[in-house]
């Protein structure tokens, strides 16, 4: 097991670091976390993601269905001197009452989404008990990286630093978190990842059926990592362009509707990022 695993603060500073330094700067782009608003984490564990939007001043709800992981979470929060802002729900979700969402602005479940069963049920879930203007982040590690099976946890130090062997058939892969010793139950909990194991294919599908996106696209989820745009670009000739052209090994400066065009549905007629420099616009 590495060590961030045994050492309780020091994981929570980690998602402290990493809830300032990444998430809060994306959720911006779409709603200002300022002391105004009311952020809910579903899998809020010992809390350490929420930290930050308390120093933000927002009031913030934590939820989780493991009793000791809220109990540290209360433990954590009553040393910063914090619990005045914040409510801690020790419950299953699909058991929380819907009136605890009924003013939450954001819902934020990072790393959580992957260990519930039958994920497009809790989506259809979701949508029940939370208002239209609730805005949803979720983040979770894509089946296929390195370390999505989380086998961090393994108390085998060389299986908690093997990456991708999560990916190998069931039955290899329980054969070998038994043969370095691990206990029974970290086998149970680590099968169970393994089958309710979650891809961003399988995740856009679920999300664009259950609305939580508008749009099956890259530049959607994230405008600023993409290429720096024209301010208007004129596609027409682009749309005309011969097919063996899409093949072509070339480096380019400008967006080529050739490539990306047949991923929108065909009533599609202009794509605006709002506060980007970019705008496309296609005859009809």
């Amino acid at each position: 097991m590495q060590e961030r695993h045994i050492n309780t603060e020091q994981y929570i500073a980690e998602q402290i670091l990493t809830t300032e330094k990444y998430v809060i700067p994306y959720i911006n782009n779409v709603i200002p976390v300022t002391g105004k608003i009311i952020v809910a984490e579903i899998g809020c564990g010992q809390g350490g993601n929420l930290k930050p939007f308390l120093d933000f001043g927002c009031n913030v709800i934590g939820i989780d269905i493991s009793k000791s992981k809220i109990e540290k979470a209360r433990v954590f929060f009553t040393n910063q001197n914090l619990m005045g802002k914040i409510t801690l729900i020790e419950s299953d979700i699909y058991d929380v009452n819907s009136d605890v969402f009924e003013n939450v602005d954001i819902v934020i479940m990072r790393d959580t989404l992957e260990h519930i069963p039958k994920q497009e049920l809790f989506l259809q879930h979701l949508n029940k008990i939370l208002k239209p203007k609730t805005k949803v982040f979720i983040g979770f590690p894509p089946w296929c990286m390195p370390f999505a099976g989380h086998q961090q946890v393994c108390k085998s130090k060389f299986l908690s630093k093997l990456p991708y062997f999560h990916l190998l058939p069931k039955p290899i892969y329980k054969l070998i978190l038994k043969a370095f010793g691990e206990p029974d139950d970290y086998i149970e909990s680590l099968l169970g990842i393994k089958k309710t194991r979650l891809g961003i294919n399988k995740f856009r599908r679920i999300a664009l059926k259950n609305k939580f996106i508008k749009n099956n696209s890259y530049d959607e989820v994230a405008p600023s990592k993409t290429q720096a745009y024209d301010n208007t670009i004129d596609l027409n000739e682009a749309i005309h362009e011969k097919d063996n052209d899409e093949c072509a090994v070339v480096i380019r400066d400008k967006v080529r509707s050739i490539f990306w065009r047949k991923c929108f549905p065909d009533s599609y007629g202009e794509i605006e990022y709002g506060k980007t420099i970019f705008q496309v616009r296609f005859q009809s």
